[in-house]
């Protein structure tokens, strides 16, 4: 439930800014392959990736992958504009 009211978010509270922000942390993670990532399945394409980092941040998980942290916390910011 939580994954698909992310992609509620992502396509229907996100400006273009902050998806174009997204983006960029994502394919910095992409780059640094499947170690910035909490399951492979993420990496299919951004908007599955923010998805599934912003159940993460509502379920409260703790992650101990610092690149997947800092995209956690920029979802968060997001959540200070709306």
């Amino acid at each position: 439930k939580n994954h698909e009211l992310g992609h509620y978010v992502w396509n229907l509270y996100m400006n273009d800014k902050q998806r174009k922000n997204y983006t960029k942390l994502y394919n910095r993670a992409i780059t640094q392959g499947t170690g910035s990532f909490y399951r492979e399945y993420w990496m299919i394409d951004r908007e599955e990736d923010f998805s599934e980092n912003f159940a993460l941040m509502i379920m409260k998980e703790k992650i101990k992958v610092p690149q997947l942290q800092y995209r956690i916390n920029y979802i968060r910011t997001i959540f200070k504009t709306l």
